[in-house]
């Protein structure tokens, strides 16, 4: 995750949050209640190869 005030390389089952665009983002502590952390034992890595353009996430322009 990255803004103009820094990057944060946000791993498997971790969680990051951005107030705002003057905040540097930051890993949350544990799941926020999104229940997600389940799901990602089900899903496999992304080891490449298919139709992205790249492995940034944009998100909120």
């Amino acid at each position: 995750m990255e803004n103009e005030q820094g990057e944060v390389v946000i791993g498997p089952d971790e969680f990051g949050y951005v107030p705002d665009k003057n905040s540097l983002p930051s890993i949350l502590p544990n799941d926020p209640g999104l229940g997600l952390s389940q799901l990602s034992s089900n899903i496999p890595e992304n080891e490449g190869g298919g139709g992205g353009g790249g492995d940034e996430c944009v998100v909120g322009q």
